[in-house]
């Protein structure tokens, strides 16, 4: 299955869980990995769960049937540009209105507005 519908879109920094890891370990990592940048990851207190779609499946392991996302933020040092991995083609800096509207995902689009709450 292709999996062209994750193709062009934006999104934030995230990840999933490596064995033995908290979610503030997880979410460290994932912002090392995909942008570069060392910065203690503050837990905003917004959790949330989905349900995985027959589209998403291949994405998980066998038997996934939902996913919970932890969601953090990181204050970035002024003048600070990311070195993206891989997982990412290009970065652009927004104010949280305009970020919110360029998130593909109901789930990003949530917890941008939850961090416009939380700063």
């Amino acid at each position: 299955m292709s999996a062209a519908w994750l193709r062009d879109y934006w999104h934030v920094v995230a990840g999933a869980l490596e064995q033995g890891e908290s979610y503030a370990d997880a979410a460290a990592r994932e912002l090392r990995e995909e942008t570069g940048l060392v910065a203690p990851p503050i837990d905003m207190h917004f959790e949330q769960t989905y349900a995985i779609t027959a589209r998403e499946r291949p994405l998980y392991p066998p038997g996934t049937s939902g996913v919970v996302i932890a969601n953090f933020h990181v204050e970035a040092p002024a003048g600070w540009e990311p070195h993206l991995n891989e997982e990412h083609d290009r970065h652009a800096w927004a104010d949280f209105a305009v970020a919110r509207e360029l998130m593909k995902w109901l789930e990003t689009q949530e917890a941008i507005d939850a961090l416009t709450e939380h700063v």
